[in-house]
């Protein structure tokens, strides 16, 4: 969406790297209750995930046709903006970003003494990833 905002003359206020690049902006969630009793469920999403990733890493016209079809966006310069822009931050092993987290507790321990005190690790389960990290399974793709 950046080259439309260019292309119609905007002025770019902020980048996203202004913000930190730890903040996390696309979390993945559920509760602990459904982790626990659908561990399977999890696995097979945190796989499909990962699967995503690598095809989307790889396989850049077909993820373009993606962006543009889920963007609604036809300008082919908007599209291959978004796709370098995202591209090399998604990480291929998407582990929970603790350092992410961190700092979202860190702005909500302004006001939320809980937060403050609270621990990034108490938010987010690697698990899942680790698991598919640890048998091979990512590299292997």
């Amino acid at each position: 969406m950046t080259v439309l905002a260019r292309k119609a003359r905007l002025n770019s206020l902020a980048e996203p790297s202004d913000f930190g690049s730890a903040y996390t902006n696309t979390p993945i969630a559920a509760t602990s209750a459904f982790i626990k009793d659908r561990r399977d469920t999890v696995r097979r999403f945190t796989r499909a995930l990962v699967e995503g990733i690598f095809v989307y890493k790889t396989q850049k016209e077909f993820s373009k046709r993606v962006i543009a079809k889920y963007m609604r966006v036809n300008d082919p310069d908007a599209v291959e903006d978004s796709y370098q822009f995202f591209s090399p931050i998604v990480p291929s092993k998407p582990y929970p970003p603790l350092d992410g987290i961190k700092e979202v507790l860190s702005e909500l321990g302004e006001k939320d003494p809980k937060a403050r005190s609270s621990k990034p690790e108490e938010f987010a389960d690697s698990s899942f990833v680790r698991e598919l990290d640890d048998n091979g399974f990512i590299d292997g793709l």
